[in-house]
């Protein structure tokens, strides 16, 4: 078990930017499991955790078949986030936007604009 030890890399020192990096990392992180706590996007959430959990394993444990299948999926995940979440981020930023700009009129659930023909 000492040889274990040795033979891991030094930790590098945690100084105030790091501190703040990780502070930052952490909010948001926390910010999204927010927007997806209570919506029917959570279990899809975990379920895509899986699959990254799952690519991650093939790679470090050498698994071909596995990585194979695995590796055309991955790459189209940041896509499904975008669009599982589509309706959660836009009520959230009408949220940030509040009053400006890019708030919709009360009871309005689309924007009052036309497109000319």
């Amino acid at each position: 078990m000492p040889h274990f030890f040795r033979d891991l890399p030094s930790l590098p020192e945690l100084g105030a930017t790091g501190a703040i990096d990780i502070l930052v990392v952490a909010f948001v992180v926390y910010q999204c499991l927010m927007v997806v706590r209570g919506t029917r996007a959570a279990p899809i959430l975990l379920g895509i955790v899986v699959i990254v959990c799952l690519y991650l394993v093939a790679v470090w444990a050498g698994l071909e078949a596995l990585h194979s299948v695995l590796s055309l999926i991955v790459p189209y995940i940041g896509l499904a986030v975008l669009v599982l979440f589509q309706s959660e981020s836009a009520a959230r930023w009408r949220a940030w936007a509040g009053g400006g700009c890019l708030a919709l009129p009360k009871g309005s659930t689309r924007p009052k604009w036309r497109m000319r023909s």
